[in-house]
């Protein structure tokens, strides 16, 4: 701005420089006492100079008006981007809270699940002290490297009967695992639907008790079918 200022008080100079220059040139340099003379001097000033400075005048104010145009177009571009940025943080803020709440879903549904996983299936006074987790293991001994387990065979047959303590714990964990896998899903679709860490370890502690579950019959397939593809993919990030 102050560069212009200079540049215009510059212009104004050069130009008045020039109108006298002029006159000189033209009409000689002597002073006349002619009140006539200095009018006509006036006029010659005033009908060369004004117009040129009434130009400058309107250009100025179409300059300052464009000048004006460009920063409200830049402060809008501006407040746009913040808007824009504001926006994103705010997603993110609501995504993370999101994330916190279906995480403490899923912490509160694996530790009901440890639980069951806990409770005893031998017979009161009998050694070693068998539970459903001891089962699930013998379960994916036996899908894995074949053979035969009385045991196992006799746990499935009990978690079939209707109305036995082990039926009723074997449901509530069927029951949990369809409501870990939905809930799971929510949360990687949160998380690009990329396995974060704490995905992998629910996944992989829910994963045992597939084989022990498929024996006992009653998971749904797309259960059944989610734990496994994610468990294949980890498998291969490994």
């Amino acid at each position: 701005m102050k560069n212009s200022l200079l540049l215009a008080a510059l212009v104004a100079v050069v130009i008045i420089s020039i109108a006298v220059t002029l006159h000189m040139a033209t009409f000689g340099t002597s002073l006349s006492i002619s009140r006539e003379h200095w009018g006509q001097f006036g006029d010659y000033f005033g009908g060369l100079l004004n117009p040129i400075f009434a130009f400058a005048a309107f250009m100025s104010a179409l300059w300052s008006i464009n000048v004006q145009r460009l920063e409200v177009r830049e402060m809008a571009v501006q407040l746009t981007n913040q808007t824009a940025v504001a926006k994103l943080e705010l997603e993110e803020l609501v995504g993370d809270r999101r994330s916190q709440e279906f995480l403490l879903v899923v912490r509160d549904i694996d530790a009901r699940l440890t639980a069951l996983r806990g409770q005893t299936v031998s017979a009161a006074g009998t050694f070693p002290v068998l539970n459903i987790d001891h089962m699930a293991s013998e379960a994916e001994r036996v899908s894995v490297f074949g053979g035969l387990s009385p045991v196992l065979d006799e746990f499935v047959r009990l978690a079939n009967e209707r109305g036995s303590v082990i039926e009723s714990d074997i449901r509530e964990m069927q029951y949990l695992l369809e409501k870990l896998r939905q809930f799971l899903e929510q949360y990687a679709s949160l998380q690009s639907r990329s396995y974060a860490p704490v995905l992998i370890y629910y996944v992989d502690k829910a994963s045992r008790l597939l084989y022990l579950m498929e024996r006992i019959g009653g998971i749904p397939a797309d259960t059944r079918r989610y734990f496994a593809d994610v468990s294949r993919v980890i498998d291969r990030n490994r």
